[in-house]
């Protein structure tokens, strides 16, 4: 089955601590990692070099030019946001 849109959710996570309401994107499945974070950047203001992605369980996703495809992200999943500063989410967007 071939899907032309991910609908996908950002969580936004800060240890085990639920930030905020999840982001949700419908994207391509050949939009890579790196393009993910500009649309986050774009949607919240925070700064590629705050993002650390993250796949269930415990999954950095590291190489950003991987597609979501690529990352195991699929359909419906979910991505966990692990900012490196407290309250970014909150504060932004």
């Amino acid at each position: 089955m071939n899907v032309d849109f991910f609908d996908i959710k950002v969580r936004p996570i800060d240890g085990e601590y639920i930030m905020g309401d999840d982001l949700k994107l419908s994207l391509s499945p050949n939009t890579t990692i790196q393009e993910l974070a500009e649309i986050i950047n774009d949607k919240k203001n925070i700064p590629l070099s705050r993002m650390v992605f993250v796949l269930p369980p415990n999954r950095e996703l590291k190489n950003l030019s991987k597609n979501l495809r690529q990352s195991g992200i699929y359909n419906n999943g979910v991505v966990r946001l692990h900012p490196t500063r407290e309250n970014i989410w909150e504060v932004s967007g």
